[in-house]
C-alpha cells in the first residue's frame, strides 16, 4: 500500500524530546517510578525512516528498539541504515496503527505528532495499542507536568499546529494565547 509519506518523504531525524531518559526524569521528578533504560523495551509509532531510534539505539545498545511507520518506503531506508550499523537491537516493520499487535510489552512509547496528524479512527487505534502495550503512566505523567506548570503559573502548550494551538487556548486547555504571542507557526511547550 502506498501512503503520501511515500511520495513525500516525512524526515525522522533523531528527536531529543522524546528520548525516554528525557521523559523519564521528568516522570522522577514528580515522584513516578521509571523503568530502567537499560534492558527496557521501547517502541515508536509512526517511526518514519526511524532515524529517532537508530540514534537511540546507537546510544543504548542494551536497549530494544522498536518501530512502525504506514510507509514501507520510509521503513525500508531504516531498515538499511539499522543493517549497516550493525544494530541488533533496532526492529522496523511497515504496518497500520489500526493492525499492528507488536509482540510484548513496551517500557516506554514514542508517539512524536502522530495524534495530533490523523483522523478520530487512528487516534482511537493508537490509544488502544497503547492501552493494550503498557503505558498509561507516561500520559499520567504528562498530566501532573502539566498541572505543575500551571500551578506555578507556567505557560504550557502541547505540541502542534497552529489550529491546535488556537483550539486549546478557546478550550482552555492552555493559557498561552498563539494568536496575541505571534506562535501561530511556531512548535513550542
Amino acid at each position: 500500500m502506498s501512503t503520501v509519506y511515500d511520495v513525500v518523504p516525512y524526515p525522522s531525524p533523531p528527536r531529543s524530546a522524546t528520548h525516554p531518559a528525557r521523559y523519564g526524569a521528568a516522570a522522577a521528578l514528580l515522584g513516578h517510578p521509571v523503568p530502567a533504560l537499560a534492558g527496557a523495551r521501547v517502541l515508536e509509532i509512526g517511526c518514519g525512516e526511524g532515524g529517532n531510534l537508530v540514534a537511540m539505539a546507537v546510544e543504548h545498545p542494551e536497549t530494544e528498539f522498536h518501530g512502525f511507520d504506514l510507509a514501507a518506503s520510509a521503513i525500508a531506508i531504516g531498515q538499511a541504515e539499522g543493517e549497516a550499523l550493525g544494530l541488533s537491537n533496532l526492529r522496523l516493520w511497515a504496518d497500520d496503527i489500526l493492525t499492528t499487535d507488536p509482540e510484548g510489552t513496551f517500557d516506554f512509547i514514542i508517539a512524536h505528532g502522530v495524534y495530533a496528524w490523523t483522523p478520530e479512527l487512528v487516534r482511537e487505534g493508537m490509544m488502544a495499542l497503547i492501552g493494550r502495550k503498557r503505558i498509561a503512566q507516561y500520559f499520567l505523567t504528562i498530566h501532573d507536568i502539566v498541572l505543575y506548570a500551571r500551578g506555578q503559573g507556567i505557560l504550557c502548550q502541547g505540541r502542534g499546529s497552529a489550529a491546535n494551538s488556537a483550539v486549546c487556548f478557546a478550550l482552555g486547555i492552555t493559557h498561552v494565547d498563539a494568536v496575541a504571542m505571534g506562535l501561530l507557526f511556531e512548535r513550542f511547550l
